[in-house]
């Protein structure tokens, strides 16, 4: 499906069938939608202007290949941008194992250009690196990264010869690429 190009300047308008969408998710300010294959509606509620917020957010960005892109807006205020593919339903659809390696290492280079952190942590190197650090633990190892288990990962590998080559495997491999 091809997407006409969209200025958030201009909030194009996207007139919808709010009664046919699939439910995706909600939260405490918005509830998200599935509109079709390549767009998602995502609707705010509450007091707060979260909507504006979010397209001031992508008009910033601007258009870029590893972001998803605003696509406009529906009568409702509700705001359409394109349908992504989360990681973690990514490894739930396949077996981790048979993500090649190094497609995950080039996952972790992509991801390296633009992280993403909370915003009720004061930005800082530490706060980047540990986020970039959680997303290289799950496209690694295809697991949900808990704090607690982290600093056992490089232990965890030395526990069989295999996984003691398949470490080195993985440190030469980022070593090449990042040169």
């Amino acid at each position: 499906m091809h997407h006409p190009q969209s200025d958030q300047d201009t909030n194009p308008r996207i007139s919808l069938d709010l009664d046919n969408l699939e439910f995706l998710a909600a939260g405490k300010s918005r509830i998200v939608y599935g509109i079709d294959e390549e767009r998602i509606l995502k609707e705010y509620y509450g007091e707060e202007n979260d909507a504006d917020v979010e397209r001031r957010a992508f008009a910033r960005l601007g258009s870029h290949p590893n972001i998803v892109r605003y696509l406009g807006a529906t009568e409702e205020d509700s705001i359409v941008p394109e349908r992504g593919q989360p990681l973690r339903t990514l490894y739930q659809q396949t077996n981790a194992d048979q993500i090649p390696l190094c497609r995950r290492v080039r996952w972790s280079m992509d991801a390296a250009e633009g992280t993403y952190r909370r915003p009720i942590s004061p930005i800082s190197q530490k706060t980047d690196i540990f986020a970039y650090g959680c997303l290289l633990y799950e496209i690694m190892t295809g697991k949900k990264p808990r704090t607690m288990n982290l600093k056992h990962w490089t232990i965890e590998d030395a526990s069989s010869n295999n996984d003691i080559r398949m470490a080195n495997s993985r440190k030469s491999i980022i070593c090449r690429l990042a040169r």
